[in-house]
């Protein structure tokens, strides 16, 4: 096996062999290194043997170099990921990408953080990942506390997002990073009107079986369709003080992917 796999990196003769990437993870390396608008020959391969990990992917991209800002986005989709730099049939050099030495994960409701200690747990990261009950609007913590922040699907909560967002803004360390998952609506055709169908009458329509809330499951497209997306919410961010602000759709534009760098 290890000598296949020198076979497969020698065959390259300038780019970057990624390796190590959990197999549940692949394609969302793929779509957050934007590999799928590449015109370079890229060769993805999932589901191989590993020890570590049970199962692994490897995608081998010609003729393409990663920077540090790119490779760190997948800190916590792909932690401990491999890289090997190739460059005349040669490895010259090894990246990994590395778990955070301490990551804390924070929610006004203490329910949804006791659901957060479970699956971090469950993930093997109960002795890393501490959560605490925390106002986005007003954090505890100091300036330049983090070096990076994630939010998925919650900022479309937020009571004042200008807010949230300078809060967000303030902790960060300079040359930290923000990454912003969120929902959004499909911009084109047929995509756009299959969802407009889904979520005005799939969803209330599933969310009467599973909820004794009915309007949470108005609630939802209804907020979805008022949130500031793509161009428009990245002003929004750009306004709060960050630079270097880009945004990926996912998922035929169901979700929206946004970078920012303060």
């Amino acid at each position: 096996m290890s000598e296949k796999k020198e076979l497969q990196v020698a065959a390259l003769e300038n780019g970057t062999v990624i390796d190590h990437i959990p197999s549940d993870k692949l394609f969302t390396v793929v779509s957050l290194l934007d590999l799928q608008h590449l015109d370079s020959n890229i060769t993805i391969g999932n589901n191989f043997v590993s020890k570590k990990l049970g199962k692994k992917g490897i995608i081998k991209i010609a003729n393409r170099f990663f920077t540090d800002e790119e490779i760190n986005r997948l800190s916590v989709v792909a932690p401990n990921m491999k890289l090997n730099i190739i460059r005349h049939y040669e490895v010259v050099e090894k990246k990994q990408v590395l778990m955070p030495d301490e990551l804390k994960g924070t929610d006004i409701s203490e329910g949804m953080m006791e659901v957060g200690r479970q699956k971090a747990v469950r993930a093997g990261l109960g002795n890393r990942l501490t959560f605490e009950k925390q106002n986005c609007l007003s954090l505890s913590y100091p300036e330049a506390r983090f070096d990076a922040i994630t939010v998925a699907f919650g900022v479309r909560n937020f009571e004042d997002l200008d807010k949230g967002l300078s809060e967000m803004y303030r902790v960060l360390t300079p040359g930290g990073h923000l990454v912003i998952l969120e929902l959004s609506e499909p911009e084109w055709f047929p995509m756009k009107q299959l969802y407009g169908i889904y979520s005005r009458l799939i969803i209330p329509t599933v969310g009467k079986f599973f909820s004794k809330d009915k309007s949470a499951y108005h609630y939802l497209p209804q907020s979805i369709k008022a949130f500031p997306q793509g161009e428009i919410m990245r002003g929004i961010i750009k306004k709060a003080g960050f630079s270097k602000v880009e945004f990926k759709r996912l998922t035929l534009g169901i979700c929206t992917l946004y970078f920012a760098t303060k």
